[in-house]
């Protein structure tokens, strides 16, 4: 008896629904790039909007993706103070036409790793980032979240030192076993995500007036006239 041959999405279809879904993988890769110091760290978030592509398809997504980068960074930090490699997390939320396209071909899950471009001060760094296994729902845009680490950086003697995220590529791999490569742009010119100040914060503190109200000096004077007294008699 012979097996019924099992069926395979077309690859145009395939390749198109693993565009959709590498946008997502990309998008959570969000150039974000965290900075810690042993002077602690506070926590530091940005919304960037991005718009993504498969150039060697030519598909172009029209709805940007939301990409919430949270990192640790310090708000201040020495001259020429060294980080450590930070941990960084981007999560993700899909423009509405991928998220329709995911669906509308049938994938069912999305995961594979990016690589995400970005700024310290000016310089440029790269980050390797990891996305896990997301399924898509069935409703709503899909969420997911990258993870990574960044590179070990020694500050500048001056400062303020602004961290700016940058484009973004990313391999995906759907549950349907295609690949493809993928590329994120931001759509503001604006990217920052975090500033650090060099040096201490301020110290000066308010001033106390150092002048005392002066007090009068001059008494009233009483008058030093007297009156006078007629000195012709009556005749």
């Amino acid at each position: 008896m012979n097996k019924p041959t099992p069926r395979h999405a077309s690859p145009t279809k395939a390749r198109r629904g693993l565009a959709t879904a590498g946008i997502l993988s990309l998008a959570m890769s969000g150039g974000a790039f965290a900075v810690s110091s042993a002077g602690g760290a506070s926590a530091a978030e940005a919304t960037l909007q991005y718009k993504c592509s498969i150039s060697d398809l030519g598909i172009n997504f029209t709805d940007p993706w939301t990409v919430k980068l949270n990192l640790d960074v310090p708000a201040s930090a020495e001259p020429n103070a060294k980080l450590a490699a930070p941990a960084l997390t981007a999560t993700v939320t899909t423009g509405a036409d991928a998220s329709s396209q995911m669906r509308a071909l049938n994938i069912k899950t999305v995961e594979g790793t990016g690589v995400a471009n970005y700024t310290v001060a000016g310089a440029a760094r790269t980050a390797d980032l990891t996305i896990p296994q997301k399924s898509v729902p069935a409703t709503g845009n899909l969420t997911t979240t990258a993870s990574g680490t960044g590179k070990e950086e020694t500050l500048p003697a001056t400062g303020p030192v602004v961290v700016k995220a940058g484009d973004f590529t990313s391999k995906l791999t759907t549950d349907t076993g295609f690949v493809i490569n993928l590329s994120c742009k931001a759509a503001s010119a604006d990217t920052t995500v975090a500033t650090i100040a060099i040096g201490s914060a301020p110290t000066t503190e308010p001033t106390t007036p150092t002048t005392e109200p002066t007090t009068p000096t001059t008494e009233p004077t009483t008058p030093t006239t007297e009156p006078t007294t007629p000195t012709t008699e009556p005749t």
